[in-house]
């Protein structure tokens, strides 16, 4: 007995020194970073138009709430057939998240039927995109809820959306519910200090959908998408549900987020990166139209 003890702590220190000696501190060299441009505006008639102008930061830079991100001394216009209007700084409160948002917002609402070109005047170079406001509203039918359902990132609970289709390829659509969401008893935000603030609170939330559906392989024909909600609910609570009719601009650079994320989840899919798109390689993001539906009420039946 006392020659097995000997072979066991002797073979528990053997062991112990293999993985302390694999241990070994390295250090990473910080390159040069360029940051760029991040530009979202996505503009519907009868709604003053909004831009989100931020830049980029390294993966371990500690900047990561708007405040730190937002572009304030950039010129931004935005112009029509109709004229040219400068567009401001604002912000707005994120009772959920606790802290404001930060985007340049114009005073004139967007008409249907019109040519926009977004500009962003920022450190001597211009940044400019294009889009047209001629989507066409798709009603929804109905909207229903399944228990479970089953996509790429596992088993969920979903809204299913039901629709017709429009002939013609070209229509691409997402999710859109406004409700009342509250007291939250979750916490939310970056740090304790930031979170506590929703505490308890009852708040009206807008749940947009991450991903845009195209029709191309269901032009003309009835229509289902099944969405995992964004926040907690109870049964009987109600939202009250749009479906947006996205232009292609839209699409092309939310697919390519869509596609980031699934690589990042699921090893064995390529890595994907997201592309400068229509403001040149200076700038990433999106200057794109939709127009929305009526909304249909929706009551959580669990």
């Amino acid at each position: 007995m006392f020659s097995s003890h000997i072979k066991y702590l002797f073979t528990i220190s053997i062991v112990a020194f293999v993985f302390s000696a694999c241990s070994k501190d390295v250090s990473i060299p910080i390159q040069p970073y360029d940051s760029k441009l991040s530009i979202q505006s996505l503009i519907t008639p009868g709604k003053a138009p909004t831009a989100y102008v931020y830049r980029t930061v390294p993966f371990f830079d500690p900047n990561v709430l708007p405040a730190d991100l937002f572009v304030r001394n950039a010129i931004v216009t935005m112009s029509s057939p109709d004229g040219l209007e400068i567009l401001r700084p604002d912000s707005v409160w994120n009772s959920v998240l606790c802290y404001y948002e930060y985007f340049y917002a114009g005073q004139t609402p967007v008409q249907t039927n019109r040519i926009y070109t977004l500009s962003i005047a920022y450190n001597g170079e211009t940044y400019s995109a294009i889009t047209k406001t001629d989507r066409r509203v798709v009603q929804l039918d109905s909207v229903t809820y399944t228990p479970k359902f089953k996509d790429l990132y596992g088993e969920h609970e979903g809204i299913v959306l039901h629709f017709n289709d429009p002939t013609g390829k070209g229509d691409y659509y997402r999710f859109d519910m406004g409700r009342t969401f509250g007291p939250m008893d979750t916490i939310f935000g970056v740090g304790k200090v930031i979170s506590e603030c929703s505490l308890g609170k009852t708040t009206w939330v807008q749940e947009i959908g991450r991903s845009i559906y195209p029709d191309q392989n269901g032009d003309g024909t009835a229509f289902t998408i099944t969405i995992e909600p964004t926040y907690k609910h109870k049964q009987g609570e109600v939202g009250y549900i749009r479906l947006q009719s996205m232009d292609k601009a839209a699409y092309d650079f939310y697919d390519q987020f869509d596609r980031q994320k699934l690589s990042q989840v699921n090893p064995f899919v390529e890595p994907v990166f997201i592309l400068p798109g229509q403001f040149g390689p200076r700038a990433f993001g999106i200057f794109g139209a939709y127009i929305t539906s009526d909304s249909l009420r929706f009551v959580y039946p669990e």
